[in-house]
């Protein structure tokens, strides 16, 4: 019985393996890292928020996930009842995100983009966070070289979990309160890496800053996901010069399911629907 019982454990095993090792036996292409980017944005700024809020401001919230423009008040405003729940959820953050840093009264003099100064309480710093994402995967490509195959597993799927939470730290900070300035990249990271990362972080910095929906907001956006497509080619090309199809049947790749990433696909909500609505906001404040 119990031999019976080992034999079928390990032919699942074995299946599952197969199955893993089948779907991500080749990187993605330009057009999958293009559309999964937008959707995994649509995720971390609108879907993983906006489909649990039912807040007093759930009107500005619809109003965003519509794509109507915000007025710069309604912006700030909805950017103080985004923060808010963002505080409400920090500690199921905390255990899922090694990597999540907090601050207490950060930057406290320096101005923000809601038009006041610092951030008031305990809160997740993004910048700092997405910061410490770069400066793992760095460090864990460096190590790729030198692991045994185990290590080499290991590492990728923590590469691209580091991946994924870079875009889920930076995607909700330009919805929430945030200081204008930016935070220095580490002079120490690769310059492929390090040039990819600067476009894609600067520009969600000009999204921070911007009324929720305009024009402004948009083109930053697009700068900032063309950079962040261009960042996963390059990982992903750099994770296989050591890593083929067994390896990533173990590790997943990026937003495979061993790297605790959301389920994205074509079918998922992506930016395409906010952009076609040309309206204005009517939510009162």
């Amino acid at each position: 019985m119990i031999r019976r019982f080992l034999l079928g454990a390990l032919a699942l095993v074995l299946m599952l393996i197969g199955w893993s090792g089948w779907i991500n036996r080749a990187p993605h292409d330009d057009a999958q890292i293009a559309l999964l980017t937008d959707r995994l944005f649509t995720f971390g700024a609108i879907g993983f928020v906006h489909d649990a809020y039912d807040g007093p401001d759930a009107a500005l919230f619809d109003c965003v996930a519509n794509g109507h423009a915000l007025t710069a008040e309604q912006s700030d405003q909805y950017r103080h009842a985004y923060q808010n729940f963002l505080l409400s959820r920090q500690s199921l953050f905390v255990r899922l995100d090694a990597d999540l840093v907090l601050r207490k009264d950060f930057g406290k003099n320096a101005q923000n983009n809601v038009h006041e100064t610092g951030i008031e309480g305990l809160h997740d710093q993004h910048d700092l966070s997405a910061l410490n994402n770069l400066v793992d995967i760095s460090q864990s490509l460096a190590d790729l070289n030198t692991a045994w195959f185990p290590g080499r597993v290991q590492q990728a799927n923590d590469i691209y979990k580091d991946l994924t939470d870079l875009m889920v730290h930076m995607a909700p900070a330009i919805h929430s309160i945030g200081l204008l300035r930016a935070e220095p990249i580490p002079e120490d990271i690769p310059p492929d890496l390090k040039s990819a990362f600067e476009h894609y972080y600067h520009g969600m910095k000009e999204a921070q800053k911007a009324v929720v929906n305009s024009t402004h907001y948009w083109a930053a956006v697009d700068t900032a996901l063309a950079s962040y497509a261009r960042l996963v080619d390059a990982v992903q090309a750099e994770v296989r010069t050591t890593n083929g199809p067994l390896a990533h049947s173990f590790s997943g790749q990026w937003l495979s399911l061993q790297t605790i990433a959301p389920r994205l696909g074509p079918n998922s909500p992506g930016t395409q629907e906010r952009r076609n609505t040309k309206a204005d906001c009517q939510a009162a404040l």
